[in-house]
């Protein structure tokens, strides 16, 4: 009879955990992308900056690297025989007067603690919170439970 009722106990947890997990899915790549976009912006805005806009081919090179850093299977802004993040951006045709780079990796999707924790590092800080920045494009990438973020920033030219 308690064997049982042990099953039962068991089968009501699977099935509460089942239905928290349907009610409160993982978000996708795309809104996790948005909501790191959007805290970078608000800490910007509390400081006083005006707010990066959003770059399509910064968006596409953030991806690409994220993708690289999975393939390397390492976190790095630089591999041997890759090109460098401004070579990298002017093949795509941006016209930058400066440009930067964020990278980050880790097991949630919770992405404030991604934004916390990049503020918290002096360069990746700087990168946030430069004045002279005007867009971002943001690329995540998940491989084997892990969550690849990087954040490229420039100062863009009109072409």
């Amino acid at each position: 009879m308690l064997r049982n009722g042990i099953w039962l106990g068991l089968l009501i947890t699977c099935l509460a955990s089942g239905v928290q997990a349907a009610s409160n899915p993982q978000p996708s790549v795309k809104q996790m992308e948005d909501e790191l976009f959007s805290l970078v912006n608000h800490e910007r805005s509390l400081r006083g900056l005006s707010a990066l806009r959003p770059d399509v081919r910064l968006h596409a090179l953030a991806r690409a690297h994220c993708l690289k850093m999975v393939r390397e299977n390492r976190l790095d802004h630089n591999f041997p025989g890759y090109p460098r993040l401004s070579v990298r951006a002017a093949r795509v045709g941006l016209h930058f007067g400066s440009i930067g780079e964020n990278l980050a990796v880790g097991d949630t999707t919770i992405m404030r603690y991604f934004h916390e924790q990049m503020l918290a590092s002096p360069g990746h800080s700087e990168n946030t919170l430069d004045k002279n920045y005007t867009h971002m494009g943001i690329g995540i990438v998940k491989s084997n439970g892990k969550f690849y973020v990087t954040q490229e920033f420039a100062h863009l030219y009109d072409p």
